[in-house]
């Protein structure tokens, strides 16, 4: 579990030209079939189904959150959802939301994109009030690990747990 203090700054970095970024609530099914497949094509050792992403989409933490897409043209490249839990945080009385399921494309990696998403991603939760921002990393991305640590998160706690095939 990874960690970033929203009172820090965050910097704001444009994508290349071809490319927009944008808040993308996946209002429509096409918009979620596209999400899903995209997603699974980054994480193929833990695919999810439409329904899956559809069940977490009429959560309470979804109500106020969004996803940052980064469209070329028509084409999904890559995205992060950004929320929180309101009724955890009153509960908590801390400020925390979350920064999940961030994927960039193959092809389109390499190209500062993920850190583009993330700054965007921060960006929104500092707008509504959160005081830090968390995410979950696997060890073994040891990539995304030192992206998330030079954009200023740091490491809060780390869990191992064995996963056993049959």
């Amino acid at each position: 579990m990874m960690r970033r203090d929203l009172s820090k700054s965050i910097p704001s970095l444009a994508p290349l030209p071809e490319i927009t970024i944008c808040p993308w609530r996946m209002e429509s099914e096409r918009e979620q079939q596209l999400y899903v497949q995209a997603r699974n094509e980054c994480f193929p050792e833990a695919p999810i189904a439409l329904e899956e992403w559809q069940y977490f989409m009429q959560s309470p933490q979804w109500s106020v959150g969004t996803s940052f897409a980064a469209f070329q043209g028509d084409e999904l490249a890559g995205n992060i959802a950004v929320f929180w839990d309101e009724a955890e945080n009153q509960n908590s009385g801390k400020c925390v939301g979350f920064t999940e399921y961030i994927f960039v494309r193959p092809q389109w990696r390499g190209k500062n994109l993920a850190r583009c998403l993330i700054n965007a991603g921060l960006a929104y939760l500092k707008q509504h009030g959160l005081a830090e921002a968390h995410l979950e990393v696997r060890a073994k991305n040891t990539n995304a690990l030192h992206l998330y640590l030079d954009l200023g998160y740091e490491v809060m706690r780390e869990s191992r747990f064995h996963v056993f095939k049959l």
